[in-house]
C-alpha cells in the first residue's frame, strides 16, 4: 500500500533521505555516510555501491550486449533500458499524471510534465531573465543569442538546435521506422503519423467544419513531402522542407498536395 500513499516511513538520522523501503535506507546510509562500494570488479579497480552498477561496469571488458529488440535493430546490456525501448513500439505510457490526462512511458518525461501545474522553472538563461521547466526548451531558446544550431548531421547539411529533431531527421537517411500499425503492415517513422494513420482504422474524424457538418480524419495539412512524411498547410514550408533533401544531391521540384500537383 505504500506504493500507492507516497508514504515513506524510514528515514535517515544523518540527512533528510526518506525511503519507503528499508533495504533502500540501509544501501543509502551505507553508500552516502559511510562510502561502502561492496560490488567490486575481478577485472579492474571499479567499485560501487549496487550489483547492476557492477554489470553495466563490465560490458567495458567483455563488449557483450546482451539484449536486442525483437522488433528493431536496437541492443543494450540494461533490461530497464529495453523495457523502455519496447513501449516505443507498444505505446504503452503506464505513468499518468494525477492532475491531467498526460500519460507518459518514462518517469522522466511525467517529472517534466508536472512542472506545468506546479509552475517550477528551474532551467534559466544566463543571457537573459528567460526561465522554463524543461532543458531543451533552454537550448532552443539560447538559440536567440548565438543564432547557432549545434546539433548537426554527419550525412548532409541539415542543422538544428533541438537534438529530437536530429534523431527525427536521421530517420530520413536510415529508412527506420519505429512505429508498426497493430492492425496492419503500415508502420511510420513518427508516432505522431502512426496516431494519424489509426484512424483509417477506428473511422475517427475528429477535425470538423464550423460551417457545416463535414468531419474528417486528416488535418488541414494538404502539402505533402513525397520523400518523407512531412505535411504542412503552406506550400512555401514545404518548399523550404525540400531543402533537406535537396542538400542531399536529390533534385526536388514538385510539391505534391493530396491529390494534384503543383509545379
Amino acid at each position: 500500500m505504500l506504493v500507492h500513499s507516497g508514504e515513506k516511513p524510514f528515514s535517515c538520522d544523518q540527512c533528510d533521505y526518506r525511503s519507503k523501503h528499508l533495504s533502500h535506507l540501509i544501501k543509502h546510509e551505507a553508500s552516502v555516510h559511510r562510502g561502502e562500494k561492496p560490488f567490486l570488479c575481478d577485472q579492474c579497480d571499479f567499485r560501487t555501491v549496487r550489483s547492476s552498477g557492477l554489470t553495466r561496469h563490465k560490458v567495458i571488458h567483455t563488449r557483450e550486449i546482451p539484449l536486442s529488440c525483437d522488433r528493431c535493430e536496437f541492443r543494450t546490456n540494461q533490461l530497464g533500458e529495453l523495457v523502455r525501448h519496447n513501449r516505443i513500439h507498444t505505446g504503452e505510457k503506464p505513468f499518468s499524471c494525477d492532475q491531467c490526462d498526460y500519460r507518459a512511458g518514462r518517469l522522466g518525461r511525467l517529472r517534466e510534465h508536472m512542472k506545468v501545474h506546479t509552475g517550477e522553472k528551474p532551467f534559466l538563461c544566463d543571457q537573459c531573465d528567460f526561465r522554463t521547466s524543461r532543458a531543451y526548451h533552454l537550448a532552443k531558446h539560447k538559440a536567440v543569442h548565438t543564432g547557432g544550431k549545434p546539433f548537426a548531421c554527419d550525412r548532409c547539411q541539415y542543422r538544428t538546435n533541438r537534438p529530437g529533431e536530429l534523431v527525427r531527421h536521421a530517420r530520413l537517411h536510415t529508412g527506420e521506422r519505429l512505429f508498426p500499425c497493430d492492425q496492419c503492415d503500415y508502420t511510420a517513422r513518427r508516432s505522431s503519423r502512426l496516431t494519424e494513420h489509426k484512424r483509417v482504422h477506428t473511422g475517427e474524424k475528429p477535425f470538423s467544419c464550423d460551417q457545416c457538418d463535414f468531419r474528417t480524419s486528416e488535418s488541414e495539412k494538404p502539402f505533402a513531402c513525397d520523400r518523407c512524411e512531412f505535411r504542412t498547410r503552406e506550400s512555401r514550408n514545404l518548399t523550404k522542407h525540400k531543402r533537406r533533401h535537396t542538400a542531399e544531391g536529390e533534385s526536388v521540384t514538385n510539391v505534391r498536395s493530396n491529390n494534384y500537383i503543383q509545379v
